[in-house]
């Protein structure tokens, strides 16, 4: 059952009062969501990250292998052996390795998208929020309105639901 309206109180105070209680329950919600995921991402990313820098090494040749080979070819020669110069092997490129580099670069490159989208987020969420000096009930809720049509143009919702994805 609704509460009776104080004799002293302003059916606008009321409806602002009601307004901010619900704006603040859904921004800390949203604030909280947003947390939790920029806390994920940065920790995903620098897993990530550390796994990227292993694996984009098999991107190119050896530098050691190399190495060893002219030092064997320098040793044979140095033995008497009558073999032609040295030629170096061709370095190819596996199709897993592509495809797990591209896999590891995609997954951070989409962390690292979330976090940025999770930021905007929180700024946007702070800025719906935020309390501006109004002259009366009135024009603080139409402030309030016109924020919360932002937000549904916006679709910051949306967005919030679906970064965890």
């Amino acid at each position: 059952m609704p509460k009776r309206l104080n004799k002293t109180t302003s059916p606008w105070q009321s409806c602002l009062n009601h307004l901010v209680k619900r704006d603040k329950t859904s921004c800390e919600a949203w604030g909280d969501d947003m947390n939790s995921i920029l806390i994920f991402a940065g920790l995903f990313s620098a897993v990530v990250t550390a796994f990227t820098i292993e694996s984009y090494q098999w991107l190119e040749a050896d530098p050691a292998d190399t190495t060893n080979a002219i030092l064997l070819h320098i040793s044979e020669q140095l033995a008497g052996s009558q073999r032609a110069a040295y030629t170096p092997t061709e370095f190819t490129l596996t199709s897993s390795v592509r495809r797990i580099n591209v896999y590891w670069f995609l997954s951070l490159m989409f962390a690292l998208t979330t976090a940025v989208l999770a930021i905007l987020c929180k700024q946007w969420i702070r800025e719906h929020h935020r309390e501006l000096p109004a002259h009366s009930y009135q024009e603080e809720i139409s402030l309030r309105q016109m924020r919360f049509e932002s937000l549904r143009y916006w679709k910051v919702g949306g967005i919030i639901a679906t970064l965890p994805l």
